[in-house]
C-alpha cells in the first residue's frame, strides 16, 4: 500500500458531514443517481461472464458510459456514500446489499471507502478501470489487494474518494504526516504479515475470524458514544416490544370475553392509552392490530351488545381524531420513516371523521409518495362522504385542492362533476389539469359537458390535452365547440402545435362532415404578406387534418391542393397522398 493516498478533493469537515444529514435530493435527480448504481452493478457482473470484446460486454459498458454522463451533465456530480451493506446519494439508499460475499458496498465498507465521487468531465477508460477495481476486491484477492491501493494505482482525474482515516485529519492534513494506523489497519497488516507465510485470505474477512480470538473487540473496532446508544436503544426496543405484544394479546382476550359494559369500557380506555402511545412513537404494527381487533368485533353477527358497539366505534373515532393525526405530522417532521404498506392499512381502518385531519396533513407534508399514499387512503375511507372531501376544494392552498381532486376522481362517483364546476377557472393550472384528469376516468355525459368548458382555457397545454381526449373518445358534443374555435379571428395567430391538434381532432370527431370545412381552410388566401406565414400553417394543418379522415372526397381536395400556386400546400398535399397510397399514418 503507499505510504500516503493522495486525493484529488479537499477533506470534508465536521460542518461537510453535518450538512449532508439535512440535504434533500430532488425525486428526479435520485432516480437518475439509482438507474446510474444500477447499471454500474449490472456491467460490473459481465466483466466476470463476458470478455471485454463481447459486444453484450461493450453494450453494458457504453449504456453505463451514457448514464454516468448523462447525470455528471445534469447535476454536475454524483456522491455515494458507503455504509456497511448500503450506498447513499445524499440521504437516500440507491444500492442495498446484506450478502457479504455479493454486497459491492460491504466491499468497499470493510477495506475503509466511506465515499467516492464521480465528477463531470468522466469517461469510459475511466469507468472501465473503475469496474475493473470492483471486480478485483469482489473475487478472491491477496493481502495487498485493498480498495484503496487499487483505487490509488489506476490516478483517476474524475473519481475521488474517502477512506476512514480522513475523518481524523480535518485540520492541517497536507502539512501533517500521515496519522497512525487506526486498530482495524493494525490487526489488519499484523495479520496480513503472519497469513503471507501459511496461506492466502480468500476476504478480509478471514483475517477478523479465528485468528483474533485472543484479542479484545474494543481493540479492533472502537464505538462512539452515539453508537452505544442506539445500541442501548435497540436493545430496550426490542425487549419493550415483547411486553406490548403480550399486553395487547391480554387485553384483547380480556376484551372479547367482558359482558359488563363499565369493565368493557375500562379495557377499551386501556387499549386507547396504548394506541395514542404507540401511533406517537410511530409503531404501526400494534397500531393496526387494535384497531382491526376493534373492527372484528364490530362485524360480529349478535355476538356484542349495542353499547360495547357504541364504545368500540367511539373507539375507532378517537383513533383518527385531530391530535392522533397530528402525531403524523410531528414522526414525518422529525425525518420518521413509517413502512408505505403499514401507513396506508393504518389509516383505512379509521372513520370519517379522520378525513378533514388527513386532508389538512396533506398540505404539512412535503414527500409526494407519502402524500400519494394519504390520499389513496382517502378515496377509500371517503368514497362515502363526498361533501366532507369537496369541503376542502375551497382551501387556498392549491396543492391541497390537487390533491383531494385527486381522491375524488379516484373515488369516481359521478356526484363529483358539480363539485369540479366551481374548478374551471381556479387560478393555478395544476388543479385545472387534475380535474381533466379525474373528468377523464367517469364515463358521464355531464362529465364531458365539463371537460368541453376547458376548450377555451387560458393555458395552451390544457387546451390541446383537452382536446386530443375529446377527439380520442369519438365525443360528437365537442365538434360545434372546437369548431367555433377554429373559426374564431385569432386562431390564425394561435401556435403551430394548437393549431394542428384542433384540426386533427375536428377530423377524428366531424370525419366526412367537416371535408368541406377543411377544404376551404386550406385553399383559403392571405392578401397581406406579413400574415402569409400564418396562413400556410393554417394550409398546412388542414392538410394534415385531410390526411388523417383519408375518403376519397378528402383525397380529391388533397389532389387539388397538390396543383396549388402556393408551395407549401402544394408540397403538404402531395407527400399527404403519396403517404395514403402507402398507407401512411399521420
Amino acid at each position: 500500500m503507499p505510504d500516503r493516498i493522495e486525493k484529488k478533493q479537499p477533506k470534508l469537515t465536521d460542518l461537510d458531514l453535518k450538512s449532508d444529514t439535512a440535504e434533500e435530493i430532488d425525486q428526479e435527480e435520485l432516480k437518475s443517481a439509482k438507474e446510474a448504481i444500477q447499471f454500474l452493478t449490472k456491467t460490473a457482473k459481465t466483466l466476470k461472464i463476458y470478455l471485454p470484446n463481447n459486444p453484450i460486454h461493450q453494450k453494458f459498458l457504453q449504456d453505463l458510459t451514457e448514464r454516468f454522463i448523462s447525470h455528471l451533465q445534469e447535476y454536475g456530480t454524483l456522491r455515494l456514500k458507503v455504509r456497511q451493506y448500503e450506498l447513499l446519494y445524499g440521504n437516500e439508499v440507491v444500492y442495498e446489499n446484506s450478502n457479504r460475499l455479493e454486497s459491492l458496498a460491504f466491499c468497499l465498507f470493510v477495506d475503509g471507502l466511506r465515499e467516492f465521487t464521480f465528477h463531470a468531465g468522466l469517461n469510459k477508460e475511466e469507468l472501465m478501470n473503475f469496474l475493473e477495481v470492483i471486480g478485483k476486491i469482489s473475487d478472491a484477492r491477496g493481502a495487498d489487494d485493498d480498495v484503496v491501493t487499487l483505487l490509488w494505482q489506476k490516478n483517476f482525474n474524475h473519481i475521488t474518494y474517502l477512506i476512514v482515516e480522513d475523518f481524523w485529519e480535518y485540520e492541517d492534513a497536507a502539512a501533517q504526516p500521515l496519522t497512525e494506523p487506526t486498530n482495524l489497519q493494525t490487526v489488519l497488516k499484523e495479520e496480513s504479515q503472519t497469513l503471507s507465510t501459511t496461506k492466502t485470505p480468500s476476504s478480509v474477512l478471514e483475517l477478523l475470524g479465528p485468528k483474533q480470538t485472543n484479542r479484545s473487540l474494543a481493540e479492533i473496532f472502537e464505538l462512539t458514544g452515539k453508537e452505544i446508544e442506539q445500541i442501548k436503544q435497540q436493545i430496550f426496543f426490542e425487549a419493550d416490544q415483547s411486553a406490548v405484544s403480550l399486553v395487547i394479546d391480554i387485553l384483547s382476550a380480556i376484551l372479547q370475553i367482558e359482558k359488563d359494559y363499565d369493565a368493557f369500557s375500562e379495557i377499551v380506555e386501556l387499549l386507547e392509552t396504548a394506541l395514542d402511545t404507540l401511533l406517537a412513537r410511530g409503531d404501526l404494527p400494534y397500531v393496526i392490530m387494535i384497531l382491526e381487533l376493534y373492527r372484528e368485533m364490530l362485524s360480529l353477527q349478535g355476538g356484542l351488545a349495542e353499547p360495547m358497539k357504541g364504545r368500540l366505534k367511539k373507539a375507532i373515532e378517537h383513533a383518527g381524531d385531530a391530535q392522533r393525526i397530528k402525531h403524523l405530522e410531528t414522526l414525518f417532521a422529525e425525518g420518521k420513516t413509517l413502512e408505505s404498506e403499514q401507513l396506508y392499512n393504518f389509516l383505512v381502518l379509521l372513520d370519517e371523521n379522520a378525513i378533514l385531519p388527513l386532508s389538512d396533513l396533506l398540505g404539512k407534508i412535503n414527500q409526494m409518495k407519502v402524500r400519494r399514499l394519504i390520499c389513496d387512503a382517502l378515496a377509500q375511507v371517503g368514497k362515502d362522504h363526498i361533501g366532507l372531501l369537496a369541503s376542502r376544494l375551497d382551501d387556498r392552498r392549491w396543492y391541497v385542492v390537487r390533491n383531494i381532486v385527486y381522491v375524488l376522481g379516484k373515488i369516481g362517483d359521478v356526484r363529483v362533476i358539480d363539485k369540479f364546476r366551481r374548478l374551471i377557472h381556479h387560478g393555478e393550472a395544476k388543479v385545472r389539469k387534475e380535474v381533466i384528469r379525474a373528468l377523464e376516468g367517469i364515463n358521464q355525459p355531464k362529465a364531458t359537458d365539463l371537460l368541453i368548458q376547458f376548450i377555451q382555457d387560458e393555458d395552451l397545454s390544457i387546451r390541446a390535452s383537452v382536446v386530443r381526449l375529446l377527439a380520442k373518445a369519438n365525443c360528437k358534443q365537442a365538434l360545434e365547440p372546437i369548431l367555433r374555435v377554429i373559426q374564431q379571428r385569432d386562431f390564425e395567430e394561435r401556435d403551430l402545435y394548437e393549431k394542428k391538434e384542433f384540426m386533427e381532432a375536428l377530423a377524428l370527431i366531424g370525419k366526412e362532415e367537416v371535408v368541406p370545412i377543411l377544404g376551404k381552410i386550406m385553399k383559403r388566401k392571405s392578401f397581406f404578406w406579413f400574415s402569409r406565414g400564418k396562413q400556410d400553417e393554417m394550409a398546412l394543418c388542414a392538410a394534415i387534418a385531410l390526411k388523417s379522415i383519408g375518403t376519397q372526397k378528402a383525397i380529391e381536395l388533397l389532389g387539388e391542393g397538390s396543383r396549388s400556386m402556393n408551395k407549401v400546400v402544394r408540397d403538404a398535399c402531395a407527400k399527404a397522398i403519396e403517404e395514403l397510397k402507402r398507407g401512411g399514418t399521420p
